[in-house]
Formats: structure tokens, C-alpha cells, sequence
């Protein structure tokens, strides 16, 4: 007696895994125009997205937003910090490629920090 796959399960499986793809794709873009453009090695690239992320969960679970007007939001809030992330420590460091590794690092475990 074991246990039954469905074929909803297997539809559902693979939606969840293309879902998921392409989440991947977008942050990998994200990271490769980061620095071919801007010669930044973007370490805390993953944390501006988890702040979008919880954006919307805590406008959509705990006010009750729309979850599209969330993620307009969202959208919006997580351009301006990463505008004001780059303009307050990433532009003063321009050229020099082993202080964005620092401050970017450190970026990372303060918004870590920061959310939790």
C-alpha cells in the first residue's frame, strides 16, 4: 500500500517547479546586470528581494491589501531602497571593487538582522 500521485499533484509539481525557475532566472539576471553594468559584486541583492517579499505578506496577511495593490507596493518600496542603499554606500565607493564586497556583506547581515 503506497502512497498515490495524482495527476493534479504532478500538474501542480511542475507549475510549482516552473514558478520557482523562473524566480531563480530573475535573481540571477538581477545579479549579472548588477555587475556587468555597475561593477558591483551585490552580496545583500538577495535581502532587497526578501524585503519585497515581506512587504507583501505583511501588507496582504496583516492589513488586508489587495494582494496585486501589494505587490504594486512593494514593487515600489523595494526600487527606493535599493536607490537609497546604492546612493548612500555604494556610489561613494565607485571604483573600487573590494569595498562593495565589504559594505554589501555587511548590508546583507544588517537586513537580515533587521527583519528578524
Amino acid at each position: 500500500m503506497g502512497v498515490e500521485i495524482t495527476g493534479q499533484a504532478v500538474v501542480q509539481g511542475i507549475l510549482n517547479g516552473l514558478c520557482m525557475g523562473g524566480v531563480y532566472i530573475l535573481i540571477g539576471l538581477g545579479l549579472t546586470l548588477i555587475l556587468s553594468i555597475m561593477n558591483i559584486l551585490q552580496f545583500a541583492h538577495g535581502e532587497v528581494y526578501m524585503l519585497g517579499a515581506f512587504t507583501v505578506y505583511l501588507l496582504c496577511v496583516l492589513h488586508g491589501v489587495n494582494l496585486y495593490l501589494a505587490v504594486f507596493i512593494s514593487l515600489l518600496s523595494t526600487a527606493g531602497i535599493g536607490l537609497i542603499l546604492e546612493r548612500i554606500f555604494l556610489r561613494p565607493l565607485k571604483g573600487v571593487f573590494m569595498s562593495y564586497v565589504c559594505v554589501t556583506t555587511g548590508l546583507s547581515l544588517i537586513l537580515q538582522t533587521v527583519v528578524m
